[in-house]
C-alpha cells in the first residue's frame, strides 16, 4: 500500500516499490508546441502478477492527428525515484524539468530533449483522494513548451 503521507507530499513520485501486483502507475505529460500542436506523452509501468506480463511503456498521443503510439519495454529497462518525478525507461527519461526521448521503432521515431519553461502540477481533488485511497495510480503534469 502507498505510504499515505508520502503520497500526499510527492504525488509525482513512483509509488510501486512496496506494492503487490497487480499494479499500474503512469504519468501524464501534456506538451504543447509554440504553434499549438498538443501531445500527450505517458510513461508508465504495469505489473499483472504474472512474470511474463510485467512491463514499462511509453504511450504518445498526437492531439492533432489523433494517432496513438504504444511502445512496450523490458521490465529491466525501468527505474524511478520514490521521492520525486524521475522515471527512466530504456534510454528515455522523464523528470520535472524535462523529457529526454529516444524511441526508434517500426511505429515511431522520436528523439530529442525538452526542457520545460512552465510547469503546472496536478492539484488535490477527488481523483487525488482516490489515488491516496489506493484506488487509482496516475500522475498529472501539464506542460507548456515553447520551441
Amino acid at each position: 500500500m502507498i505510504n499515505w503521507f508520502k503520497g500526499i507530499h510527492h504525488p509525482e513520485a513512483y509509488h510501486g516499490l512496496n506494492n503487490k501486483s497487480p499494479f499500474f502507475e503512469g504519468w501524464y505529460n501534456k506538451v504543447v508546441t509554440a504553434d499549438k500542436h498538443p501531445f500527450a506523452i505517458i510513461p508508465g509501468i504495469y505489473r499483472s502478477g504474472e512474470i511474463e506480463n510485467n512491463f514499462p511503456f511509453i504511450m504518445i498521443f498526437d492531439g492533432e492527428s489523433g494517432d496513438v503510439y504504444f511502445e512496450r519495454f523490458d521490465i529491466l529497462d525501468f527505474s524511478a525515484s520514490s521521492n520525486k518525478y524521475d522515471v527512466i525507461i530504456g534510454e528515455n527519461r522523464f523528470f520535472q524539468e524535462g523529457i529526454d526521448l529516444k524511441i526508434n521503432s517500426n511505429e515511431i521515431n522520436m528523439t530529442g530533449s525538452l526542457r520545460f519553461s512552465v510547469i503546472i502540477p496536478g492539484r488535490l481533488n477527488l481523483v487525488s483522494l482516490a489515488v491516496w485511497a489506493g484506488m487509482v495510480i496516475c500522475r498529472l503534469w501539464s506542460v507548456i513548451m515553447e520551441f
